[in-house]
């Protein structure tokens, strides 16, 4: 199972977050499959929008710390401000959060960078840092409403 499913059709990208088993915890493995998701998405003119969804009953948990790796490692030349590079607000081809269910931290932010977002009516979102006193990451404090 791949963390980040991909389909196609009628013009319309889907790119699922496909974790159901950990909420979709975001990993540094997912983050670099919906970089390369996004990037070829929007370079393909057939593709004329791009919807984002969680698989299960949850959009994104938040970063997976449990995780080998955390999903917040980089090095100087590969660190970027935001979750996924490009960000959903940089491309060409409009993307569309499609939030299923909670979406916690590094899951909020995701769905904000997108240019549209629609809400599931049970959906939950939350800057959890933000009780402890702590900016919320990867830009989400630049991009809360």
């Amino acid at each position: 199972m791949t963390d980040l499913t991909v389909t196609v059709g009628d013009g319309v990208a889907v790119l699922t977050l496909n974790r159901p088993e950990r909420r979709n915890a975001y990993t540094g493995r997912m983050g670099q499959l919906l970089n390369a998701a996004y990037r070829q998405c929007d370079d393909d003119d057939d593709v004329r929008a791009i919807v984002l969804t969680g698989a299960g009953d949850t959009f994104c948990a938040g970063a997976d710390f449990a995780a080998p790796v955390s999903p917040f490692d980089s090095t100087r030349e590969s660190f970027t401000a935001s979750p996924t590079d490009p960000a959903a607000f940089e491309l060409r081809t409009p993307v569309i959060a499609a939030v299923n269910g909670h979406a916690i931290g590094i899951g909020l932010t995701i769905a904000l960078h997108a240019d549209i977002r629609i809400m599931a009516d049970d959906a939950k979102y939350a800057v959890a840092q933000a009780r402890r006193g702590v900016l919320g990451d990867c830009m989400s404090h630049w991009t809360l409403p």
